[in-house]
């Protein structure tokens, strides 16, 4: 638990601040995008989920202009790109992504039918965090911003899990790729 001098400089930290949170409409995503808020941060809250609307609304009540939406399916690449062009276009720039949407699937894979489930899971919890990385630091390249990407992985990607190898290998990766691009750290 940080110490509350910690508190208030990480909250002090993210005031005037643009973040892109994916996955909004989940349980992570909306508790993060509310403590952003409470810390006079803009939110574009994104997800595929069409609740994720009603969550802004709420938001804005208690600050305005604190929060927008965007629904999107991230699995489509081209999506990614179209987050980061609204939150510019609607709050003039962005300082933070939050690589926070995914999905899991508690199926076995040798008990399904197809690898549907399979090419979903990676796609949306490991391909599109990549893809979310390699668009934000692009723009904060192009922009010479500064800028953090933060990608929300799991314990599942530690210690394997049965009956979820897809979902634990996908958040494998996601960990191996964070980490390999730390020659971004200095920027």
């Amino acid at each position: 638990m940080p110490s509350k001098y910690k508190a208030r400089n990480a909250a002090a930290a993210l005031e005037n601040k643009v973040v892109i949170v994916t996955g909004a409409a989940g349980a992570i995503g909306k508790l993060l995008a509310e403590r952003l808020v409470a810390c006079n941060a803009s939110v574009l809250m994104v997800d595929i989920n069409p609740a994720v609307e009603q969550q802004a609304v709420v938001l804005n009540a208690q600050r305005d202009k604190a929060a927008a939406w965007m629904a999107c399916d991230l699995c489509q690449p081209q999506e990614i790109r179209k987050c980061i062009d609204y939150a510019v276009s609607h709050f003039g720039c962005v300082d933070v992504v939050v690589n926070n949407a995914g999905i899991i699937n508690t199926a076995s894979l040798f008990r399904q039918p197809d690898h549907t489930d399979l090419e979903r899971v990676i796609r949306l919890n490991l391909l599109a965090p990549m893809e979310g990385t390699r668009v934000a630091v692009k723009y904060f390249q192009d922009s010479g911003r500064p800028g953090v990407v933060l990608n929300t992985a799991s314990v599942a990607g530690l210690t394997p899990v049965s009956f979820m190898e897809t979902y634990g290998t996908s958040k494998a990766g996601l960990l191996f790729f964070t980490a390999a691009c730390k020659e971004l750290a200095p920027h």
